[in-house]
C-alpha cells in the first residue's frame, strides 16, 4: 500500500555516480550487458512517466535513473537492458 512505500519514496536519492560505478564493476567482472528493473511491480518508476506521480523524478532523486544507467553502460561498452 502507499503508506508502506511513502517512507522510501520520501528518502529515495541514489548517490551521484551510482550508475557509473555499477557499470565499471560489471565490465571489470567480465559482464557484457547490464539489466535494470525500470518499474517496480508496485508501480514505482525509475524514469519520468506521464502515467504516474510515483516516480524517481518526483522523489528526492529528482532525475531519470534509467537514463543514468543506460548512459553508464554505453560508456563502459556494455549493452543495457531494461526489465
Amino acid at each position: 500500500d502507499d503508506a508502506t512505500y511513502r517512507a522510501y519514496f520520501d528518502t529515495f536519492q541514489p548517490e551521484p555516480g551510482w550508475a557509473r560505478e555499477w557499470a565499471a564493476l560489471a565490465r571489470a567482472a567480465g559482464a557484457r550487458h547490464g539489466i535494470l528493473t525500470a518499474k517496480h511491480h508496485d508501480g514505482f518508476c525509475l524514469f519520468d512517466s506521464g502515467l504516474t506521480e510515483f516516480k524517481a523524478t518526483n522523489a528526492p532523486a529528482r532525475r531519470d535513473l534509467v537514463r543514468e544507467f543506460v548512459e553508464a553502460c554505453r560508456a563502459e561498452g556494455l549493452r543495457a537492458g531494461l526489465y
